[in-house]
């Protein structure tokens, strides 16, 4: 039996997706993990705003959140880390920083990155940030998908890789040039180029 520091049992609310079949395969497994370690746990699933409202729960003007533990999913938000380290800085929590998490190495080294323009020593203050979210565990990550990813080079042309060479052909909000130069093998041959109707038209039934 695990006691908290007033000396009650330790119960904790984990919340699964609604719309995610694998995050509730997820809550139930890790349910039954904690009991094993005397936790107890109040499992339920619950729809996306629900979600919502806890991380972003307020009392009066006073921001508390009110959630112990839920089960959510990260997608690729664009080709540099800048985005995604931001979500752990203090200056985000009440937004994107859901963990509440504050630290003030984290945030020192986030401001170094942000204004350091030699790509190598970017790198190396990237990879010191990853490690100290991996050591302290904000987020507890539990698995890492993989995402099948297809594109027509028959009869579309223009597509770009980001990263360049060996990254994924993607519509992210930094890979402008899949939204500007894909289109028809036809229609660029015959103009030698797409007019901006014709880029407007794709990225719309994109």
């Amino acid at each position: 039996m695990r006691l908290n520091k007033q000396g009650k049992p330790i119960v904790l609310r984990l919340w699964a997706r609604q719309d995610s079949p694998q995050s509730q395969v997820m809550g139930k497994l890790i349910t039954g993990w904690f009991s094993r370690l005397g936790l107890k746990i109040q499992y339920s699933v619950h729809d996306d705003s629900t979600l919502t409202d806890g991380q972003l729960n307020y009392v009066g003007k006073t921001y508390e959140p009110n959630y112990d533990m839920y089960i959510w999913e990260w997608e690729p938000s664009g080709s540099d880390p800048q985005r995604r380290l931001g979500y752990f800085t203090t200056d985000q929590i009440e937004n994107q920083n859901d963990a509440c998490y504050s630290n003030p190495q984290y945030d020192s080294l986030f401001k170094q990155q942000s204004t350091t323009l030699d790509q190598q020593q970017r790198k190396q203050i990237v990879w010191r940030m990853e490690q100290i979210v991996y050591q302290q565990s904000p987020y507890i990550v539990l698995d890492y998908p993989k995402l099948l990813e297809g594109w027509n080079t028959a009869s579309w042309s223009g597509w770009e890789r980001i990263p360049q060479g060996d990254g994924a052909v993607a519509y992210l909000s930094d890979n402008v040039d899949n939204y500007r130069l894909v289109g028809p093998k036809a229609a660029v041959a015959a103009s030698g180029g797409m007019s901006a109707g014709a880029i407007a038209a794709i990225v719309v039934v994109v």
